[in-house]
């Protein structure tokens, strides 16, 4: 563009959103609840408390360097094609496709979601971007590059990126609920500011290299193609992408732990017994400890079956007499199996119930001698049993499953728990993972 047409269609633009924003203010109602106000110390908390948050920031701020970067560099690749692209053919044969891609990736995320995992989207879509632009950079550099084939690796590209930022705002929203279940309050908007300033870090790195970038491209027209400077931005773009994408897996496989079905499966089972979240920080705390009981605790039970597993942790439960009705219980603990399994994944049930048969919150525990198949989505047995028993309180079922759900969710507990001696060693065990968790 001229200059003088690239400000007015600026101008333009900035114009639209301005107005479009100030309608959007203007019309937009939604009844929210009440929001309790959180002093700084406590905000501060909450924010540098949250592992998987701060997790989420560099995994955001290198998804966003990557884009950004790869984004300011994409023409120099249309530049070296052998017959070079004019405006319309790169509108026609990058732009669109791209922006179809991307709307198409973006409106079926949800339907891609329920036929795999979180992590292997995650994953996929960072390997996708990794070796598309390798593949793009080496066709590049043995001078094959043509425009069909720049099309379809830009298409490439725009899904690997859409999935990568769908799932980081995924994973985002986990965030919220973990932040929850740790700390007793919700910071949907400070989780989701964390995420956009992230963004606007990455895209703050990226444009040193773009505007270094664009420097080069100036000596395109001003003095020709200057080999040298243009394999070198190019280098520098392709290194870029490469450490980004590399250091997204590693970070995301060694330390991201809110993914994966047990996770999911527990927020679904959390929601599913109800929507209270009024519970308070102080709430949360050996929530386990006061739920446990060391009579209650069985190491290396020889069962059959999950009614016989079911069957002897209630008798333990009614010894401790956290329940006044082993009956009722059964029958609750039935109907909700008949909803959904015991098994969660990875090895571990947490059948549940709740109800006026239930005197106080209280938790049986069963190592098995022998793994047996509890229905779990992931098929593998169970040796990890967790029976739950709360009463129709509102509160103290929130409480028990978000602390266990963390506990069981911090890399190598549960292995932990299997590879205990005795009942008191896996009592003891419970206890200070949430003494730690929650100090």
């Amino acid at each position: 563009m001229e200059a003088d047409s690239f400000r007015t269609a600026s101008w333009y633009i900035a114009a639209t959103i301005f107005l479009s924003s100030i309608i959007f203010a203007s019309f937009f109602t939604m009844e929210e609840p009440e929001r309790k106000v959180v002093k700084a110390k406590n905000a501060a908390a909450t924010f540098f408390g949250n592992d998987q948050l701060m997790i989420i920031f560099f995994l955001t701020l290198l998804q966003q360097m990557c884009l950004c970067v790869f984004v300011g560099y994409q023409n120099y690749f249309a530049i070296t094609i052998q017959d070079v692209p004019s405006d319309s053919d790169i509108l026609f044969f990058i732009q669109i496709p791209w922006l179809v891609v991307s709307l198409l990736t973006y409106t079926f995320f949800h339907l891609i979601i329920k036929y795999t995992s979180r992590k292997q989207i995650f994953i996929f879509s960072t390997l996708l971007i990794l070796l598309s632009f390798l593949t793009l950079y080496a066709m590049h550099s043995t001078s094959r590059l043509n425009m069909l084939a720049l099309s379809f690796l830009m298409c490439l590209l725009s899904l690997g990126f859409c999935l990568s930022q769908a799932s980081t705002t995924v994973m985002t929203a986990d965030c919220i609920d973990y932040g929850e279940f740790k700390f007793g309050c919700r910071s949907e908007c400070m989780n989701f500011s964390i995420q956009i300033m992230s963004a606007k870090f990455g895209s703050l790195f990226a444009m040193v290299f773009a505007a270094q970038g664009s420097a080069y491209a100036s000596l395109f027209t001003s003095k020709g193609l200057d080999e040298n400077l243009f394999f070198n931005s190019v280098n520098i773009c392709t290194l870029i992408v490469c450490v980004c994408s590399i250091s997204m897996i590693v970070i995301y496989a060694n330390y991201y732990k809110l993914h994966g079905s047990f996770f999911e499966n527990i927020l679904n089972a959390i929601n599913h017994f109800g929507n209270n979240r009024d519970n308070s920080a102080k709430s949360n705390i050996n929530t386990i400890r006061y739920a446990l009981d060391e009579n209650s605790v069985i190491y290396n039970l020889k069962a059959q079956s999950v009614d016989e597993i079911i069957h002897v942790l209630t008798d333990r439960l009614s010894l401790v007499r956290a329940i006044n009705s082993k009956h009722d219980f059964l029958n609750a603990i039935k109907a909700k199996m008949d909803q959904n399994p015991a098994g969660i994944a990875h090895g571990i049930a947490i059948p549940h119930a709740r109800g006026s048969f239930v005197n106080r919150s209280a938790i049986a525990v069963a190592s098995l001698s022998k793994p047996i198949n509890c229905g779990a989505l992931d098929n593998k047995p169970c040796d990890l049993f967790f029976l739950i028993a709360v009463p129709d309180d509102g509160n103290s079922h929130i409480s028990i499953l978000a602390n266990l759900s963390l506990m069981l969710s911090e890399p190598g507990f549960a292995d932990k728990l299997r590879r205990a001696g005795s009942s008191e060693e896996i009592t003891k065990r419970l206890i200070l993972c949430e003494k730690k968790l929650f100090k």
